[in-house]
């Protein structure tokens, strides 16, 4: 074998182990979130991951050293699955920023109704607070691209307003939209309770949206 087919090959082979690598990783991650949005915090562990998809503990750990660092490519996991909903929802309102602002609201509604979702994030909240020792760093990272999203839809919806009141009325939003997920566990939802709520979340959206400014 010459020189070059030699290169050839090893190049090859690099490439496939590569491609096997960012699969086991992806597996991993994906392994992990599923763990989070059906089943208890106390499953989701480096050992667990490894028997449920059969591989060597060795080779988990060889991706995330500890568990921290799985919860952080979880977060990640979790921004792209949100990422892919938000781009599509924004390429079918684009044309109306009022209409684009609205379902992204009745979007953000319909997740934290979810038991799913709010199972998912209950746990994980307590997991990158334990993860980043309390001090909020990536709570506020987890939450960043959402207020970012709806920093665009208001300097969208509001042209000429300044970027850090879009900043300050945008983390508003999205605090009032994550409460939701805890109060609506306790509340009593009859046929036409969750229509009042959202209808009344929408208004105080775009009345904080919409307000004067100096």
């Amino acid at each position: 074998m010459s020189q070059q087919e030699q290169l050839k090959a090893s190049s090859e082979i690099s490439e496939k182990r590569t491609r096997a690598g960012k699969k086991t990783y992806t597996r991993i991650v994906e392994c992990a979130y599923n763990i989070l949005l059906n089943e208890s915090l106390e499953r989701c562990t480096m050992q667990g991951i490894a028997k449920r998809l059969d591989i060597r503990l060795s080779n988990v750990q060889y991706y995330f050293s500890n568990r921290d660092k799985l919860i952080r490519a979880v977060l990640e996991h979790s921004n792209q699955v949100y990422h892919k909903q938000w781009d599509k929802l924004y390429k079918e309102t684009e044309k109306c920023p009022k209409w684009r602002f609205r379902a992204f609201i009745e979007l953000n509604l319909n997740d934290v109704r979810s038991a799913q979702t709010r199972h998912f994030f209950i746990q994980l909240w307590g997991l990158l607070s334990t993860a980043d020792n309390y001090s909020g760093k990536l709570l506020k990272e987890m939450y960043e691209p959402y207020v970012a999203k709806f920093i665009d839809l208001l300097l969208d919806l509001v042209p000429n307003i300044p970027a850090q009141e879009a900043r300050i009325r945008s983390e508003i939003i999205v605090s009032m939209l994550e409460g939701l997920m805890v109060t609506t566990i306790a509340s009593s939802d009859s046929a036409e309770h969750p229509k009042k709520r959202n209808d009344a979340v929408i208004a105080a959206a775009f009345d904080i949206a919409t307000q004067p400014f100096e």
